[in-house]
C-alpha cells in the first residue's frame, strides 16, 4: 500500500457551500415601478377594460368666437362649440414563462438536500424578472425594436453596437436585451419576419461592454440594419416612452395623427451638443408656454446614467466644496440630484441621449388581466403545468408562466417635454 493521498481519503472531504448566493446579472425596474399604482406611484390609475379598446374622450378645441361687436345694431358673429376627440387604447398580452424537470424540484426539497428550494426561488424570481423585462420594452416604442444589427459577419454572434458610431436608432446598444430570451428579428423596414423567437444563449449570450448578442443559431438571410424585436408581438406590443414622448409630427398617438399639436410634445434638439442649464431652462419653459396653469411643480426629469454624469459636471463647473474641518468627508460626487427644484429619476435602461420630462399623474393602465399566474381553468385551479411530449404523453417537466393584458396609456402628453440628442461623454457604451 502507498502513501494516503488525496485520492485515496477525498471521500471523507467535507464540502462547504457559501449559503448566500450572488445574483451575477442587473435587475432594472424603476421606470416600470414608478407608473404602477401604489405608495411608489400617487396618481396612476387601473382602467379595468373588456377585450375591447378603451376610449379616452378629451377637449381638443376650445370652441366660440371672440371678437369685437357694436352693440348699437352691429351683426354678431356665428359661434362654434368645443370639439371633442377621443384616443383608443387597445391590451397586449405579455408573458414570462420557466421550466423545472420534476427531478431538479424533488432534489432541491428540503435544506438538507440544496441551499433553496427551487419551485419557491423560481416563482419568486419570475415576478422580478417580469417587472425588468417590461420595463426595459417601456423605454421602446409600440414597435418593440430593441436592437438594431450592426454587423452580421460572425453568426450566430451579431454586433448590435449603436450610438454615434453604431446603428442610428439605437442609443442603447445591447442594454434592453437580455440572456436567455427569445426574440424575433424582422428586416429593416420591418416587413419580413427573418426569424421567430429566436433563442439568445444563457450564460453570456448578451456582451454588454462589447454590444454583441450571440443566438443559439444563425439568422437566416440577415442584414446590417435588421431589427431585435420582443417575440411574439407582431410589432403591436407596449406603448413606451417614446410613444408618448415624442415630437414627431407622422404616425398616430394612440388612434390621432400626430400632426395636431395636442398629439406632440414640445422638444428641444441638442444636436449632438453636450446637455446645458440653456436646454434644461429651456424646454421647461416650452412646456410652461404650451400647457399654461399646467401641474409644473410636479414634472419628474428621467434620465440615463450617461446624462446624470453630464449634470454633475455642470455642477462641478459651479460648485465650490467648503470643508469645515479635516474630521469631515470629500465626496465630490452628488447624489439625489435635482432640476429646477424637482428630484431625477436616473435609470440605467433610460435612453441615454435624453432628458425627459413626465408628468406621473397622466399616465394610466388599461389593464384586462393583472401580472400573475396562467391559470386557463380559472383562480384557484393549478399553476404549474405538464410538458407534453411528441408522443402525446406528460413529461417529467413542469412549466408556469406569468401573463398579463395591459396597455400604458396617457391623458396628456401636452404637459411633457424632452431635450434629445444629446452628447454622451466619452467612454461610455454607444458613444
Amino acid at each position: 500500500m502507498g502513501v494516503a493521498n488525496v485520492a485515496q481519503v477525498q471521500a471523507m472531504f467535507l464540502e462547504r457551500v457559501l449559503p448566500d448566493m450572488p445574483t451575477l446579472w442587473g435587475v432594472e425596474d424603476a421606470f416600470c415601478t414608478w407608473i404602477q399604482p401604489g405608495k411608489s406611484g400617487a396618481g396612476i390609475e387601473i382602467q379595468k377594460v373588456s377585450d375591447r379598446a378603451m376610449r379616452i374622450v378629451f377637449k381638443a378645441g376650445r370652441g366660440g368666437v371672440s371678437g369685437q361687436v357694436d352693440l348699437n345694431g352691429g351683426s354678431f358673429f356665428r359661434g362654434t362649440g368645443t370639439l371633442f376627440k377621443q384616443f383608443t387604447v387597445t391590451t397586449v398580452g405579455f408573458q414570462h414563462a420557466r421550466e423545472m424537470t420534476t427531478k431538479a424540484i424533488e432534489a432541491c426539497k428540503g435544506d438538507q438536500k440544496a441551499l433553496e428550494r427551487l419551485s419557491r426561488h423560481e416563482i419568486a424570481q419570475a415576478m422580478i424578472e417580469m417587472k425588468a423585462a417590461k420595463d426595459r420594452r417601456l423605454q421602446v416604442d409600440a414597435s418593440q425594436v430593441l436592437a438594431i444589427l450592426n454587423t452580421v459577419v460572425n453568426a450566430p454572434t451579431y454586433s448590435v453596437k449603436g450610438g454615434a458610431t453604431g446603428q442610428a436608432g439605437n442609443p442603447w446598444g445591447a442594454q434592453l436585451l437580455e440572456d436567455n430570451g427569445l426574440y424575433d428579428v424582422w428586416d429593416t423596414g420591418l416587413a419580413v419576419l427573418r426569424q421567430a423567437g429566436a433563442a439568445v444563449v444563457q450564460d453570456a449570450g448578451v456582451d454588454y461592454p462589447g454590444q454583441n448578442v450571440t443566438f443559439t443559431q444563425a439568422i437566416p438571410g440577415a442584414v446590417i440594419g435588421d431589427k431585435i424585436v420582443t417575440a411574439g408581438s407582431g410589432q403591436a406590443g407596449f406603448a413606451g416612452l417614446p410613444t408618448f414622448v415624442n415630437d414627431s409630427a407622422t404616425g398616430f398617438l394612440q388612434g390621432q395623427p400626430r400632426n395636431l399639436p395636442y398629439c406632440q410634445v414640445r422638444s428641444v434638439d441638442a444636436g449632438g451638443a453636450a446637455l446645458s442649464l440653456d436646454f434644461i431652462r429651456q424646454s421647461l419653459n416650452l412646456i410652461k408656454i404650451r400647457k399654461p396653469g399646467a401641474s409644473m411643480k410636479t414634472l419628474t426629469p428621467y434620465i440615463a446614467p450617461q446624462q446624470e454624469h453630464a449634470y454633475e459636471q455642470l455642477a462641478f463647473a459651479v460648485t465650490e466644496i467648503i470643508k469645515g474641518g479635516p474630521e469631515d468627508d470629500t465626496d465630490l460626487l452628488f447624489n439625489n440630484l435635482r432640476m429646477a427644484g424637482r428630484k431625477a429619476m436616473c435609470e440605467t435602461n433610460a435612453d441615454p441621449t435624453k432628458l425627459q420630462w413626465l408628468q406621473r399623474g397622466k399616465f394610466g393602465w388599461a389593464q384586462m388581466k393583472s401580472i400573475g399566474f396562467h391559470q386557463p381553468m380559472g383562480e384557484g385551479s393549478d399553476i404549474m403545468w405538464p410538458i407534453v411530449g411528441a408522443n402525446g404523453a406528460p413529461i417529467a417537466q413542469v412549466w408556469f408562466a406569468l401573463t398579463e393584458q395591459s396597455q400604458l396609456y396617457c391623458t396628456d402628453v401636452t404637459e411633457m417635454g424632452i431635450v434629445k440628442n444629446l452628447a454622451v461623454i466619452a467612454g461610455y457604451v454607444g458613444a
